[in-house]
């Protein structure tokens, strides 16, 4: 009983903040716009979330994610973080990040935020699967 009730308040939590963060996005870049910005050869991927300055972490949500080749529970349950950063990238004025979330209802989720006037907006939001995320990775030349 309490396992299946876990269940269902990890899935609930999963869908309200993949609409939180979805209804919250500008749509000022459409996709077409963030494929030319991604191959536009201005983004060199990080190895770190270290590497990105810290200006742009609230923005993007990096606090309490695990770093890219870091641990990570992809299911419900587990001690580890259950978001982790994939890859990520800044460029001023852009940013661009690829994080999966775990759970029963694992999704990737790809972002860009813009640095303009003194603040940090999010951009541009997609749910990604592949072969859209090898793509991504391709188009930043990351393996």
């Amino acid at each position: 009983m309490i396992q299946r009730l876990t269940i269902n308040l990890c899935i609930l939590l999963l869908l309200f903040f993949s609409t939180a963060s979805e209804s919250q996005a500008s749509k000022d870049l459409t996709k077409e716009g963030a494929n030319h910005l991604l191959a536009s050869g201005k983004f060199k991927p990080v190895s770190s979330k270290k590497d990105i300055p810290k200006l742009w972490w609230p923005t993007m949500n990096l606090e309490g994610v695990s770093d890219i080749g870091g641990a990570f529970s992809a299911g419900c349950t587990g001690n580890e973080p259950h978001r982790r950063l994939l890859l990520a990238s800044v460029s001023e004025p852009y940013a661009l990040s690829l994080t999966e979330q775990g759970g029963i209802a694992y999704f990737v989720e790809f972002k860009i935020y813009k640095h303009e006037e003194n603040s940090f907006r999010q951009i541009y939001f997609e749910q990604v699967r592949e072969p859209r995320i090898k793509e991504i990775r391709q188009k930043l030349g990351v393996k």
